[in-house]
This record gives structure tokens, sequence and C-alpha cells, in this order.
């Protein structure tokens, strides 16, 4: 699990950081729904957001499933919200090291979460 949360958050800074004009205009017509009164769709691209996060997290299951759905969830949300948060400060000020500095801590952060959820998923079993 450790190395797929690594490779899903390296791999999408990477990509977006090769596409901050896509991350803008993505932005602006997340706002513009939401002045619209569009919600629903700034909801539908958070939700593709979501599910992709959580299908590659999904992806690297062994025979025995690590954590429950919620908890894949859980996991894909925690690491959305810490990428949406970092494409945001990269663009309104931006700065590589103290981005890739954020990255890492993300990925420190994203590897504890997931093996608390893991723990609390089989004390429940």
């Amino acid at each position: 699990m450790d190395d797929r949360i690594e490779d899903l958050i390296r791999g999408t800074w990477r990509s977006i950081m090769r596409t901050k004009s896509r991350q803008i205009v993505q932005y602006e017509l997340t706002l513009y729904a939401l002045r619209e009164g569009a919600q629903w769709l700034a909801d539908q691209q958070y939700e593709a957001y979501l599910r992709l996060y959580k299908e590659n997290l999904v992806s690297c299951r062994s025979d025995r499933p690590t954590l429950s759905g919620a908890a894949y969830t859980s996991l894909a949300r925690f690491i959305l919200a810490g990428i949406d948060g970092l494409i945001l400060q990269e663009l309104a000020k931006p700065n590589r090291a103290r981005s890739n500095q954020a990255i890492e801590a993300l990925v420190f952060g994203a590897k504890q979460y997931a093996r608390d959820l893991s723990r609390k998923s089989e004390a429940v079993s």
C-alpha cells in the first residue's frame, strides 16, 4: 500500500506541474459552476477525482483487502484534499522547493492515515 500511495501522489503531482494552465481552468470552471447554480457539475468533477484516486488505491490490493471500501474512500479523499490545497498554493505563489517538501509531507501523512485506517478495519473484523 505504501508504494501505491507514494506512486499515486508523486505521479499526480508530476502531471499537475506539467499542466498548470489546465489546473487554473479546472478551478475557474468549478467556481463558475458554483456561482451559476450548477453545483452538480462541481460535485461531478470532484467525484471523478475521488473515484480515480480510490480506484488507483484499490488496484494495489493483494488477495486480502487491506482496507474496507469506506476506508479506501476516506484515504482517497484525504489525498485529494492535500493535492487540491497544494495546487492552489503552487498556483498562488509558485515555489517548487516548498511544494516538493509539502508533497513529501502528504506522502508521509497518507501512509500514516492508511495504517490507521487498516488498524481500525482489523479491530472491527
